[in-house]
């Protein structure tokens, strides 16, 4: 057995040079991030807002919420209790209602913008309204449409619709006022006095033990509720949970196959030799080729893996996750997988199985050795697909080409109102984390599983994430905003996820070793992996209560940073310190003196990270004014949109022949709020509206800070 030849391979894998560093880089990076999460949350900006304190229980029994003395079960300090209702009726209700003020606005202002195209005299100056609207109809300048498509009698869009509008508000009205169907869902929002009592609820308080689904969760803000999954109860969220997990993995299944087909285009060379169609391949000229078998490849991947996380987003929102930021974690788990199975795994194993069909035709009998010979070549795929992504995709980051056409093409073509105008321009694009992260941990899974059998991808993926870096960076400091907050949570995900690098390569090298019949390098590289999985084991004990729990919060910061960081190292347990947390989390008596040395350790970087956090925070947000909620605010924080959002206001231009006043008196004259404010149509049928003070708007509402 030819050891020495593999002393190099064993001796990278198992120093700290490459997956001893990467494990230990995971953790140390876990503990840095736990730390400014904590100095985040215990800062007097955050402490000052209401979502610090809101707790939302799901899965709570019926009876309980409809209990009188709600405090009795979540503890005297719970101040505000919202349950959440089941509302379904009333939702369809304010949807048909916003949808005709939708269409009412709509409509108006496309018969605006034709009567501004036709000289005064030829308009109605109000006098005669009416039956200059009938004789408007047949000329196709006052929108109309049919009782039945086809078959049914045309009919004026607006003067129906201004009656029904009226009719709609009135329906929901009465939906908010009657009590069938109101009944207390499986959910309920409670505020406490302070986040110390809003976490210890949080650890504490649990109904379903034994549920498979997350049943708590705190700090969520009114904007990233999922109203209609709110009211599932248990039974129901965790048969959606499940349908849409399995529908998901059939989908990473199947994927396979043209996933497979792109990844043997790289080795288009094996396949004309055996395929008579592809014989044509050798006739191209040599670029051509190198175009092919290189950017080809990757350019097609790129492209069709970019629709699925929307596609994973969407069935996340579907599954009955209760909030945003958890649809947008799931999103994120799914698509890791999506990303290490197909654009990682069935893509090695295809660019290296379609070279080796032949040899292996011929010689069944020496399959290891030529697997253990030619899976190291698929590298090669990701060595342009690593300069692929980070020359042309962190080039498209910041030049952001796309994301001007698309607006110049909607705001041209699709936004004709001046509330398409203004939405288009207050919306500002947000990073969605359950797409980004997995395709970064995706490449340095990719890298780190290379590293020890193929190291030149590490250069390749060391210049690709470099400019990923600074295309991100400057994204994130001037162009765009991270508008769903997981709290830090989809970076912890995504540093574990790095693991599956490390599992990849070491399982990669048992796999060569052993197939060149090396029992001793791949007895010293199995004993790296299962340390490995000891080592991750143990951290994942330690450090996963910190990243889901803070310690004990006092009413003053400076207490709380003094307080023991392991104080809720396990859920229920009582509080241990640093000396006793070997024992408190049942390791074997002789292991209690490594296990306090190893907290000690967790202590102090945990310290570190956030004391250099909060001087950080309190140095920048000096000048930034807490929050102040009124009485209203906190009634109607986290009730249910149906329940209290109002008849939307129509938002009409401004014409030189003095229509739009008719129609607002028209519309005035059924009730519906209307107004022509800060918005015009010219002669020539365009709309516009004014920029320049955005709370001056009809529409403009200022937001409240949870």
């Amino acid at each position: 057995v030819d050891f020495p030849g593999y002393v190099t391979h064993v001796s990278v894998a198992a120093s700290p040079n490459i997956l001893g560093f990467v494990v230990l880089l995971i953790a140390r990076e876990r503990l840095f991030v736990i730390g400014i999460r904590q100095a985040y949350l215990l800062s007097a900006v955050n402490a000052a807002r209401l979502s610090p304190k809101i707790v939302l229980f799901t899965g709570v029994p019926r009876d309980i919420l409809s209990s009188d003395d709600l405090k009795s079960i979540f503890g005297p300090e719970a101040e505000h209790f919202w349950p959440v209702s089941t509302l379904n009726e009333l939702e369809d209700h304010v949807d048909h209602r916003n949808g005709l003020a939708s269409k009412l606005e709509n409509a108006q202002v496309r018969f605006l913008k034709k009567t501004s195209k036709r000289p005064a005299q030829d308009t109605p100056n109000g006098h005669d309204v009416t039956g200059h609207v009938h004789r408007l109809i047949g000329t196709n300048i006052r929108p109309s449409h049919r009782t039945k498509p086809l078959i049914g009698n045309k009919i004026d869009t607006i003067d129906s619709v201004r009656q029904e509008l009226p009719e709609a508000a009135e329906t929901v009205k009465k939906s908010r006022d009657s009590q069938d169907g109101r009944g207390p869902s499986a959910a309920i929002f409670v505020s406490f006095s302070s986040q110390a009592s809003a976490r210890k609820a949080y650890r504490d308080v649990k109904f379903h033990s034994l549920l498979p689904t997350r049943s708590r969760f705190i700090g969520v803000q009114p904007k990233e509720v999922l109203w209609k999954n709110l009211a599932l109860d248990p039974a129901r969220r965790v048969s959606q949970a499940s349908i849409a997990s399995a529908f998901v993995i059939a989908v990473i299944v199947l994927w396979s196959i043209p996933i497979g087909i792109i990844g043997t285009i790289s080795n288009i060379d094996y396949l004309q030799e055996k395929l008579e169609f592809l014989k044509f391949v050798n006739k191209l000229p040599d670029p051509v080729l190198g175009f092919i078998k290189g950017f080809l490849p990757s350019f097609i991947l790129s492209s069709v893996v970019s629709y699925v996380p929307k596609f994973f987003r969407y069935i996340a929102k579907l599954s009955g996750e209760p909030t945003t930021p958890q649809a947008e974690l799931q999103t994120q788990t799914w698509y890791m997988i999506f990303q290490v199975v197909q654009v990682f795994l069935v893509t090695t194993f295809s660019s290296g199985a379609a070279s080796v069909v032949g040899r292996i035709a011929r010689e069944p009998g020496a399959v290891p050795d030529i697997l253990s010979e030619s899976l190291p070549t698929a590298s090669t795929f990701y060595l342009s697909y690593f300069i692929l992504q980070g020359t042309a995709s962190a080039a498209k980051q910041v030049l952001n080409y796309t994301d001007l056409f698309e607006w110049l093409f909607f705001s041209t073509f699709f936004d004709k109102s001046p509330r398409d105008k203004y939405n288009r321009f207050v919306d500002i694009k947000g990073i969605s984390w359950g797409s980004v992260f997995p395709k970064f941990t995706n490449f340095a899974i990719i890298a780190i599983a290379y590293s020890c059998v193929a190291p030149l991808v590490l250069g390749f993926a060391t210049a690709g994430l470099s400019l990923f870096y600074f295309a991100y960076r400057y994204q994130l400091l001037y162009a765009v905003n991270a508008k769903i907050d997981t709290q830090g949570e989809a970076y912890a995900r995504a540093l574990q996820h790095l693991s599956i690098g490390v599992y990849i390569a070491e399982l990669c090298l048992i796999g060569l070793f052993s197939a060149r019949k090396s029992p001793g390098p791949s007895t010293i590289v199995a004993v790296l992996f299962i340390s490995t999985i000891l080592f991750q084991l143990l951290m994942n004990r330690l450090i996963t209560p910190l990243e889901h729990y803070l310690p004990p919060i006092a009413h003053e910061r400076e207490q709380a940073e003094s307080e023991p960081l392991l104080a809720a190292a396990e859920e229920g347990r009582n509080n241990p310190s640093f000396h006793d947390a070997g024992h408190a989390l049942d390791f074997p008596s002789f292991l209690a003196p490594l296990a306090n040395r190893i907290t000690n350790v967790i202590s102090h970087t945990i310290a570190h990270s956030r004391a250099q956090t909060a001087s950080w925070i309190r140095e920048s947000t000096t000048s930034v004014e807490p929050p102040s909620y009124s009485e209203e605010d906190i009634r109607k924080a986290y009730l249910n949109p149906a329940l209290t959002s109002g008849t939307p206001k129509i938002w009409l231009p401004r014409d030189a022949n003095g229509k739009s006043k008719n129609e607002i008196d028209e519309n005035a004259s059924v009730g519906i709020e209307s107004t022509d404010e800060a918005a015009w149509v010219d002669e020539k049928g365009r709309v516009d509206w004014s920029e320049e003070d955005l709370e001056k708007l009809p529409i403009f509402k200022k937001g409240t800070t949870y």
